[in-house]
């Protein structure tokens, strides 16, 4: 938790040097090397672990040209449609719905909410593919052959950006590696991201003007940068759906100045996330789809669940795996009595049995990698649901479970305080050389629609067909 604050700290000097306004080729920079400055500086403090990338092979060119050509045949949704009012920037992963189907949490249930046929949706692929047999309502754009002509053109861009802005490229390196106190840019990562915006931001303009879209809706905003600064220069209405726990303190929003990047309207799962700084004009308390109503029961835990002891789920995050194994290690071979059942995120399943070599070999532990079954399906059998700041505790609280955050020298208690705020009363202190007693699986305190209240789908119909105030 330490990093959060030394981040703040130095997102503040950014702030006052004036450095997060510095323009180049008519975009402001920082909003575009922001996370890579931060992840970058987290990995060299030890804070966050080197999260592993696949590697690509020659097997993969086949599925970048299938692809190019599928997506290019999904285009057929933009060039027939004369207008629609509500363009959705999908989410690339999937969870399997009680009917066997794949549904964007996110988005899926706003669609539901409004005529269909007036939306339409660009999905970017996750590992070069998209999920069939999806439960989206409207028409899906695969997004892969505007991501791969993008790249076309700004490689043959690239070297005149270069040249012509060379000088405020290089002190924006010089700038921003000092402040973070690291060699993180280079002059050339720099003018890429500054080109691909560019590029994309126009591809996304025609697209939008060619649609006549009302409403532009998104999940993570600084993935889809160039859309948001097309949405401003054309005067179309943003929103962004909450994707995640974002905490008091965290690496993703502040108060810092993204121009044209910034959204119109933040769409939260409750009240209780309110008063972060979403750094945007409006937030509004939507509400988020039960993830009791998309659960299939339907799944055979036996493999991983000991009926004949207590169990423990266990989420992993990618960037704190090296906290996490030391963590279980000591959790495990204090509770003997206890099964440790660890649930990998997607992006932690890749190579991931010779990065979690030291918990293979511990009897009480069983690693989960398949993702054909969601962690709510999990719940309803489990004891006690462990992390560290993972929507997933959120979620298991609102399911009923006991939820308890792993505290130890690295992860104080009271720095979790700063960035949970009054969340932290429902959940337990585990400390890694405490025995779990019968305490720990009790939840505290169970309150309904604390983190997560019901879609408000009459107020969806509202803001979607009106101005932005």
């Amino acid at each position: 938790m330490r990093h959060l604050f030394e981040l703040e700290l130095i997102e503040r000097d950014v702030a006052e040097s004036g450095c997060d306004k510095i323009k180049v080729s008519g975009l402001t920079v920082y909003p575009l090397i922001r996370r890579s400055l931060k992840n970058g500086y987290c990995i060299k403090k030890g804070y966050f672990s080197n999260t592993n990338n696949r590697n690509y092979g020659a097997s993969d060119i086949f599925l970048i040209v299938k692809s190019v050509f599928v997506s290019l045949y999904s285009f057929r949704f933009i060039f027939l449609n004369k207008k629609v009012s509500n363009l959705f920037l999908g989410f690339s992963r999937r969870s399997v719905g009680s009917d066997g189907k794949n549904f964007d949490k996110f988005h899926d249930p706003i669609i539901e909410s409004l005529d269909y046929k007036d939306s339409i949706m660009i999905e970017r692929p996750f590992k070069f593919a998209h999920y069939k047999n999806r439960s989206t309502k409207c028409d899906v754009v695969e997004y892969d052959f505007v991501i791969y002509i993008s790249i076309f053109i700004s490689v043959l861009l690239l070297p005149f950006i270069l040249l012509r802005n060379v000088k405020m490229i290089n002190y924006c390196k010089k700038r921003f590696n000092e402040l973070f106190r690291g060699k993180y840019l280079s002059s050339y990562g720099i003018g890429w991201l500054l080109t691909r915006t560019k590029v994309e931001s126009a591809i996304a303009k025609w697209i939008m003007k060619k649609l006549s879209v009302d409403n532009l809706i998104v999940t993570s905003r600084w993935l889809h940068y160039p859309f948001i600064a097309a949405s401003k220069e054309l005067g179309i209405n943003s929103f962004e759906i909450q994707h995640g726990s974002i905490l008091r303190k965290n690496t993703f929003y502040s108060e810092f100045s993204e121009e044209e990047f910034k959204v119109g309207n933040m769409l939260v799962f409750s009240d209780y996330w309110k008063n972060r700084d979403w750094n945007t004009d409006r937030v509004i308390s939507l509400g988020t789809t039960s993830i009791h109503r998309n659960v299939n029961s339907f799944v055979n835990l036996g493999s991983i669940i000991n009926k004949k002891t207590k169990n423990v789920l266990v989420i992993s995050q990618p960037e704190l795996q090296r906290n996490l194994i030391e963590d279980l290690i000591d959790l495990s071979s204090i509770n003997k009595h206890v099964n440790f059942v660890l649930k990998l995120h997607p992006q932690d399943i890749d190579d991931y049995k010779s990065r979690y070599s030291k918990l293979e070999c511990i009897n009480n532990i069983e690693i989960v990698s398949d993702n054909s079954f969601t962690l709510a399906q999990i719940y309803p059998d489990v004891d006690l649901v462990l992390g560290y700041n993972s929507t997933a505790l959120f979620e298991a609280y609102d399911f009923g479970c006991s939820v308890g955050v792993i505290c130890t020298d690295k992860m104080q208690f009271d720095d979790y305080r700063a960035v949970y705020d009054y969340a932290l009363n429902f959940f337990h202190k585990v400390k890694t050389e405490d025995p779990l007693c019968d305490n720990y699986f009790k939840p505290i305190d169970y309150k309904v629609n604390l983190f997560f209240q019901e879609l408000d789908k009459n107020l969806i119909k509202e803001l979607f067909n009106e101005k932005v105030i």
